[in-house]
């Protein structure tokens, strides 16, 4: 994939489940949009949330009802403080909990939006919250990595090309902004 700036990001929030076991979930949500408040999925978006009766992650996400990405096992604890981390790369997010590599997830589409917390019939607590920009070091958390890629004018000259005669030519690229680099192209031309 390719690397842009406006499509990294991180969200992160310390998050505290006051009931032993809670019966459902709490937690964050991003690249969120059309936010109405009208019900617990009255949204499009992106949600990962902990707690549920069994103890996990809740991955998912909402178009105004609620569609399931998977659930990740945890060991639960009620009044225990937990780091939930979402690092947003383009079409895939990672979901770190504690600075664990929980999963690695497809966007579905959604490419932009607002973030915050969100809980349904849970009470909970945040005790910090921040939203930054992806460093070097958030990218190994990333199966695939990620590749940045520079455009670069380039000035080529081939001095026998003639596009109307049958043959191969050997174009040389100058990259204007770079001192010293070139490259080559090989163009066949049929008649």
């Amino acid at each position: 994939p390719t690397r842009r700036s406006s499509d990294l990001y991180a969200v992160k929030a310390v998050l505290r489940g006051t009931a032993d076991t809670p019966d459902n979930n709490f937690g964050l949500i991003f690249r969120a949009s059309d936010v109405t408040y009208a019900g617990p999925d009255s949204y499009y978006g992106l949600y990962v949330g902990l707690g549920d009766e069994s103890g996990q992650i809740c991955v998912g996400y909402a178009q105004n009802n609620w569609n399931s990405l998977g659930n990740i096992d945890i060991d639960y604890e009620a009044n225990r403080d937990y780091t939930l981390e979402v690092l947003v790369y383009n079409e895939t997010f990672v979901i770190l909990l504690d600075g664990e590599v929980m999963g690695e997830y497809d966007a579905q589409g959604f490419m932009n939006g607002t973030v915050g917390i969100r809980t349904y019939k849970q009470l909970f607590e945040v005790s910090e919250f921040e939203v930054r920009t992806l460093g070097a070091s958030d990218f190994d958390n990333f199966e695939s990595g990620y590749s940045e890629y520079v455009d670069h004018p380039v000035t080529w000259a081939c001095s026998d090309y003639d596009p109307d005669t049958k043959g191969r030519y050997g174009f040389i690229g100058t990259v204007t902004d770079l001192d010293g680099v070139q490259c080559k192209v090989i163009v066949t031309v049929k008649g």
